[in-house]
């Protein structure tokens, strides 16, 4: 079976979360991209610190951080989407 992005419904907004850990630099990336109801880029939010945390902590400060950042937008309909299976 082939995964794709679907697109979210009429009047939302869809926000795809990813994070990374890199064991040689000792550092954690995020990133989460922001798209409309067609299926066109809104936005793109990204971050990085130095050490490493747990992939399953990475993402839960990544919604966080979205979260927090789309209230101050006041949006209301959002699809987070999010590959880990623990969260």
């Amino acid at each position: 079976m082939r995964e794709h992005w679907c697109k979210p419904l009429l009047g939302t907004i869809k926000c795809n979360v990813d994070g990374a850990i890199f064991v040689d630099n000792n550092a954690t990336d995020w990133a989460t991209i922001v798209r409309d109801a067609m299926g066109d880029f809104v936005c793109c939010i990204f971050g990085f610190s130095q050490g490493m945390l747990e992939p399953f902590m990475v993402e839960a400060i990544v919604v966080r951080v979205v979260l927090l950042w789309l209230r101050s937008w006041h949006v209301d309909g959002v699809v987070l989407e999010i590959d880990n299976q623990q969260f």
